[in-house]
C-alpha cells in the first residue's frame, strides 16, 4: 500500500515537473525566435539606411556632375560655328539623332 502511494507520488511530481519544464522550453523557444526576429529586423532597417545614404553620398552627386558635364558639352557644341559643325561627320551624326529624338518625344 505504501509503494503504491509512493508511486502515485512520484508519477503527480514527474507529471508536474515535466508540464513546467515544457512550458519552460516553449517560453524560451518563443523568447528566443523573438529575440532573432527583433534583430533580424534592426539589421534589416539598418541595411536599408545604408543604402539610403549610399544613395545620397554618392549616387546624387554623380547624377549632378553627369548633369553639368553634359550641360557643359552641349554649351561647348554650341559655340562652334554652324559651317564647321557640317563639316564634322560625327558631331553631325550625333545632332541629327539628337534631334530626331526630341520630334518623337514631342
Amino acid at each position: 500500500d505504501q509503494a503504491r502511494e509512493i508511486d502515485i507520488m512520484q508519477h503527480e511530481y514527474i507529471k508536474t515537473s515535466f508540464r513546467l519544464l515544457m512550458e519552460n522550453f516553449d517560453d524560451g523557444i518563443s523568447d528566443d525566435f523573438d529575440t532573432k526576429l527583433t534583430r533580424r529586423l534592426i539589421i534589416f532597417i539598418f541595411y536599408l539606411i545604408l543604402l539610403l545614404a549610399i544613395w545620397i553620398i554618392f549616387w546624387l552627386p554623380l547624377i549632378s556632375r553627369l548633369a553639368n558635364d553634359i550641360w557643359r558639352t552641349k554649351s561647348m557644341l554650341s559655340m562652334i560655328p554652324l559651317n564647321v559643325i557640317s563639316n564634322i561627320k560625327d558631331v553631325r551624326i550625333y545632332l541629327k539623332k539628337f534631334w530626331t529624338a526630341r520630334s518623337v518625344d514631342y
